[in-house]
């Protein structure tokens, strides 16, 4: 199961499923009830948590959380400050603006080189 990133948020996993949180950024995972695994992308510490422990998510990579023995209920929050929430969304829009910007240029630059080279005939 993909998780969606919210706020925060309660969820369960059943045992010997997991959910994968893509690009989880600064996440604070609370474990309610049951022991789970917890490992990500980059970091090659890996946790396992019962209830009432708490780890903190932080990175670009995938992450993945299995419920070992039973059901177990996290609660799940973004950490982050709001000022890093708008900069981080900013920088997103940022990029793909570049991306689009530079594919129309890289267009417009076949195009030219086009009409030059009909031009030349």
């Amino acid at each position: 199961m993909k998780v969606q990133r919210q706020l925060d948020q309660h969820f369960r996993i059943r045992q010997n499923h997991a959910v994968a949180l893509d690009e989880p950024g600064e996440l604070a995972v609370d474990v309610l009830r049951g022991h789970v695994w917890i490992t990500q992308a980059g970091d090659a510490s890996d946790v396992v948590l019962g209830p009432g422990e708490r780890t903190r998510l932080s990175g670009d990579g995938l992450a993945v959380i299995q419920s070992l023995e039973g059901t177990a209920t996290l609660h799940v929050k973004d950490v982050r400050t709001p000022a890093s929430r708008w900069g981080n969304a900013w920088q997103h829009s940022f990029d793909w603006v570049r991306r689009h910007w530079s594919a129309m240029a890289g267009s417009q630059e076949r195009h030219a080189a086009r009409t030059d080279r009909l031009l030349h005939l």
